[in-house]
């Protein structure tokens, strides 16, 4: 007969234990072996199935043996952890006596005591977002504990630190809630404990407009004192890592088969009310899990790391916060599991550290004395390599480098992005002349469409570099370590065939506290276990150097590591990019004239462009300058910067006076001085100064010639606009003499609301103001495609799937329309020397002011763009068809330039369909080309013959208020003959971005030195000068240049200072090479894209 009773299993999902042991996510599920379900719904006919429950039992035996029923046998052993096991860790507690003090603003930890606390209970909420919450709790041991091991189980609301006078000893948050007070208690003693608590926003979101925070976001939920059972801690961590490893193994293994019954026989053994039995549980399973990997498993080199955003959904103030109580925790688990092995990168979160929190410093660098800490990942910051300038990116591993040799007398060799958003193909010639061998990232595994076919590689760059590279095939940086998790990475290496060996990461990163000591519990257990790969805790230096000697006939990716996701990075926070890319060139023009001024290096302010270029570094970090962080660091930012533009606007104008008070100003009436830091320019440049009232030149003289000038005015200032006729002189400075004579003046800029012509190119205007017809004299052609008009500024639908700040989704291009309402067009410049046309134009809630420049002499259309923009989940781009037929558009990259499809021939091309460019994108035919180049923009598409520019977005998260309000920026439409560099796109680009200095000098001084002169003299084509600067450790100044058309041959450089020794470098300034100077000139070979770096002495 069949029973009226069923038996039902526990209704159950997986969920977070509230009293997780280390914190674990805990099975509590029906779910039994590999996907396998009993249902609770149907009875269990004990008639039809009673020989699954009768004992079976061998001759002269009484004990009964495991039955056959599996998956039975398998939910039994799950609850049993969990309910008989678990529950045990912790099964004595007493509660703390809590109370609070709030600060209004910072204290020195050691203070804590001298507070002024407040009592509370459990359920006490306190704020708001970004504040601080100082605890103290207190408890006596009870003196049955005598003995045991006692920890503190705490939950402030927040992540929080535990602090012994001014020494962090421990964070405390979600993964790591247990505080260790005492290995033996005596019974009696009181404790006291004193908690910062740190409040970020629980309330921010990242695909949505976040909800505004309560006044009282966190609550204070449990402060007790407990016993750490740690026997059953060890059974726990026994069965549980023994379960997950057989749930990996297929039904048909017999390993399967055999854990199952060894655990179940451990259940069966376990008695309550006998600890000796928990000694013999863990024998049972021991003699069955602890056998040995086969020989040929896979070797996974597992090192221990929380990646800590310098900002993200916080800003840098809490990221100082965050750094400590991670790094607090990493040490605190050091000293319990001496096999640990932890490593963190980014330099300024140690910087931040070292002065915050100096004797948890220390007992870092004891720790990477005694090898259980790594210091890695070379740059200063972890930072952007689509958006960062190369110069930047030097400076990045410059100063991260340094610092490295500097506090640790390590020298890194590796570089650590686990997170960025896509990698610039510049990069492994970067990482070679810097002395790093190794490139480690995972975030292509994030790809939207393509899934990247490698693991293990060697990486080439444009100019032919290669370093090699790896991928943990985990696609983690947060890994948990366990067996799914480890055999998912075995599963998902892609080269089996010619590598042995992987990179594993684990840790909880951003706050989280790093790895676990379950986590650790977990690999002392998964070490050499067969059935699993072997795992060893290594530092990755150790992974690198053993992969590279065993890997043999790597594959090969050419060219840049493109990101099939985040595309809306290279357009978001529109203003903090402008800051960027006006700041890199701020005190590339600070640093160059600090050098040439007359006195040398003696008043070389070196501290000062130190800290300017830190800020611009740490803001480059990967998520401030894409512009997926929340408002709070935009403010830092904005803060940032200024800072930045007053240290390099002080020293630009010390220098130049300091060069101005060298030349001759002798029989002139307005002396001004012009200093360019370039190379020569393609084409006709005007020099722009301001002047004071009452002050109104008509002319301009320079040697024999006299020219005219144009006076404009703009926001209630007057500035003169006169041809800067001396600019053909590379690396110069002229002298003009501005005067209010007349001259004779002849037209040469035709100029209407319809019209712009200077007789090289001529601009039509349509009735809305969008072009209509841009014709090039010289050429004879058409420049824009026929029938179709130019600077289309279009407005687009911008509603990623997820990730609002991120993405830019492809199927925006479906919803969308061209701006053609216009509220008034005006000439507003009339010659002779540039016409401009300023058009107006209101859409939504927005309004678009550009005014449409072109200058006598130049082939360059300037569309100098002022937008106040208030819309919401819109994007917005400028385009123009070209009449130019081409497959592969070029792209400027840091150092050098790259080709991209126009079309969407294959889902690699069609996942491109936004790409990043530093300062032009180029469509050429042969003979001819069309460049459309930008001030500060870095967002990109070409498709078919069209040209587009990504202008502004508006998402709406985690920033509400990201790109609202005011901005400015400038591009440039520019046709030319033959290719990029024969047209001189790369040189008309620089000349956009940084005009020639200038300054009024009085008049009537004579001096030694002549009103014109060269700095640097270079006599190869596309071979610019990027960089001059005083050396780091010694009086001398480094010259960095670069090929930039992908040409290869013989340079010489010469320089008008006074050296008098030449020695190639490496990007750490140490010497490689002496090199021979005769007069000031040094001659190189260099090759294609490649960048060179020189110390003058």
């Amino acid at each position: 007969m069949c029973a009226s009773a069923t038996l039902r299993a526990r209704r159950c999902s997986w969920r977070q234990s509230c009293s997780s042991v280390f914190g674990h996510i805990l099975p509590d599920s029906r779910r039994c072996g590999k996907g396998v379900r009993l249902d609770c719904r149907k009875p269990f006919c004990l008639k039809r199935n009673l020989h699954l429950l009768l004992p079976v039992c061998s001759r002269g035996e009484e004990k009964a043996s495991m039955l056959k029923h599996p998956e039975l046998t398998l939910a039994r052993v799950e609850r049993f952890i969990r309910n008989e096991l678990q529950p045990r860790i912790w099964a004595s507690q007493v509660p703390m006596q809590a109370a609070v003090y709030r600060p209004s603003k910072p204290f020195p930890p050691e203070d804590a005591p001298r507070q002024a606390y407040t009592p509370v209970q459990p359920g006490y909420t306190w704020g708001p977002i970004w504040s601080d919450a100082w605890f103290r709790f207190t408890a006596v041991v009870p003196p049955e504990w005598r003995g045991q091991t006692v920890c503190a189980l705490i939950d402030c609301g927040a992540e929080a630190v535990v602090w012994v006078g001014d020494d962090p000893k421990q964070g405390i948050d979600e993964n790591h809630r247990e505080y260790l007070v005492t290995d033996s208690a005596i019974g009696g003693e009181e404790i006291t404990l004193y908690v910062q608590a740190t409040g970020m926003n629980p309330y921010v979101s990242v695909d949505a407009r976040p909800m505004e925070p309560p006044p009282n976001p966190f609550t204070f939920r449990y402060a007790n004192l407990a016993v750490w059972d740690r026997e059953i801690t060890a059974l726990y961590f026994d069965m549980q890592v023994a379960l997950e490893v057989l749930k990996e193994l297929p039904a048909h293994e017999p390993r399967r088969a055999q854990l199952l019954y060894a655990l179940n026989q451990a259940v069966n053994a376990f008695d309550p009310s006998d600890r000796g039995s928990i000694a013999r549980c863990r024998q049972i399973v021991a003699q069955t899990y602890n056998k040995p990997a086969c020989p040929s498993a896979h070797q996974i080199s597992a090192i221990g790391h929380a990646h800590i955003d310098t900002a993200w959904l916080w800003p840098l103030e809490r990221t100082q916060q965050k750094c400590i109580h991670t790094f607090a925790t990493a040490l605190r688990l050091m000293d319990m599991y001496p096999e640990y092995k932890f490593i963190c990168s980014q330099a300024q979160q140690y910087a931040w550290v070292k002065e915050l929190a100096p004797r948890l410093y220390e007992r870092i660098k004891q720790k990477v004395r005694e090898g259980q800490w790594e210091v890695a990942g070379s740059m200063w910051v972890e930072a952007d390599c689509n958006i960062t300038g190369g110069e930047s990116l030097v400076r990045q591993i410059l100063y991260g480098k340094r610092f490295w040799m500097q506090e640790f007398g390590i020298e890194t060799t590796e570089l650590w992005l686990p997170d960025v958003f896509g990698y610039a193909a510049c990069l492994p010639q970067i990482l070679k002349k810097a002395g790093i061998r190794y490139f480690m990232t995972q975030k292509i595994s994030w790809n939207q469409v393509n899934r990247f076919p490698h693991h293990t590689f060697l990486w080439q760059g444009i100019d032919g570099t290669r370093i090699f590279t790896h991928f943990p095939p985990a696609d983690t940086y947060n890994g948990n370590m366990t067996p799914r998790e480890l055999m998912y990475h075995v599963r998902n290496f892609k080269e089996h065939d010619r590598a042995t060996r992987a990179l594993y990461i684990y840790g909880y990163g951003d706050g989280g506290g790093g790895p676990t000591a379950q986590m650790l519990e977990y690999a002392r257990r998964l070490r050499d276990v067969e059935g699993m790969p072997r795992v060893t805790l290594e530092f990755a230096r150790d992974f690198f150097a053993k992969a590279e000697a065993e890997a043999k006939d790597l594959p090969m990716w050419v060219g840049e590591l493109y990101l099939e996701l985040h595309r809306g990075t290279y357009t978001t926070q529109a203003r903090n990019k402008r800051y960027n890319r006006k700041s890199e060139f701020l005190l590339r023009d600070a640093e160059f004239l600090a050098c040439v001024r007359p006195d040398g290096l003696r008043n070389y302010p070196a501290q000062e462009l130190e800290r300017a270029w830190k800020l611009v570094l740490t803001n480059q970090f990967h998520d401030i300058i894409p512009g997926s962080s929340v408002n709070e660091v935009y403010r830092d930012s904005e803060r940032d910067y200024a800072e930045v533009m007053a240290i390099g606007e002080r020293v630009v104008q010390e220098s130049m006076r300091a060069i101005g008070e060298t030349v001759n100003t002798d029989g002139m009436q307005t002396p001004l001085l012009v200093v360019r830091t370039l190379p020569p320019p393609s084409s006709a440049q005007l020099v722009e100064v301001r002047i004071p009232d009452g002050f109104t030149p008509r002319s301009v003289r320079y040697g024999e010639d006299v020219m005219p000038v144009q006076i404009v005015e703009r926001e209630g200032q007057r500035f003169a606009l006169l041809e800067d006729i001396g600019s053909s002189e590379e690396y110069s400075f002229s002298v003009y003499d501005l005067r209010e004579e007349g001259c004779p003046e002849e037209p040469q800029i035709t100029v209407s609301t319809r019209v712009l012509d200077n007789g090289i190119l001529r601009v039509e205007f349509d009735e809305h103001g969008l072009i209509d017809r841009i014709f090039d004299y010289e050429h004879r052609r058409e420049v824009l495609a026929d029938g179709e008009k130019g600077n289309q500024l279009q407005l687009f639908e911008d509603k990623p799937l997820f990730w609002d700040a991120w993405d830019i989704d492809i199927f925006y291009q479906e919803k969308g329309c061209v701006i053609t309402e216009l509220e008034s067009a005006e000439v507003v410049e009339a010659g002779p020397l540039r016409g401009a046309v300023r058009f107006t134009r209101r859409f939504g809630n927005s309004c678009v002011v550009q005014t449409v420049r072109l200058a006598a002499g130049s082939r360059r259309i300037d569309f100098v763009t002022e937008v106040d923009w208030h819309e919401e989940y819109k994007l917005l781009k400028v385009a123009f068809p070209v009449a130019v037929n081409s497959q592969r558009a070029t792209y400027e990259i840091q150092y050098g330039h790259v080709e991209r499809p126009t079309h969407y021939n294959t889902s690699w091309d069609m996942a491109r369909f936004e790409v990043a460019a530093q300062k032009w994108v180029d469509l050429s035919e042969h003979g001819y080309g069309v460049a459309l180049l930008n001030d500060c923009k870095y967002g990109h598409d070409v498709f078919g013959n069209t040209l587009r520019l990504t202008l502004l977005r508006a998402p709406k998260a985690p920033d509400p208020e990201a790109d609202m309000g005011h901005h400015e920026f400038t591009y440039s439409l520019f046709p030319h003959a033959g290719s990029p560099q024969d047209g001189g796109v790369i040189e008309e680009a620089y000349w956009l971005n940084n005009p020639p200095r200038t300054l009024l000098l009085p008049a009537g001084k004579p001096a030694q030195r002549d009103t014109e002169g060269k700095f640097f003299w270079v006599d190869r084509d596309g071979v610019i000068i990027e960089a001059v600067k005083k050396a780091e450790d010694e009086e001398a100044i480094v010259v960095r240049l670069y090929e930039a058309y992908n040409s290869r041959g013989e340079v010489t450089v010469t320089t008008s200072l006074p050296v008098r020794e030449a020695v190639l470098c490496d990007l750490l300034e140490r010497d490689l090479q002496p090199l021979p100077l005769e007069n000031g000139s040094f001659t190189i070979q260099i090759q294609p894209f490649e960048v060179v770096t020189v110390k003058l002495r």
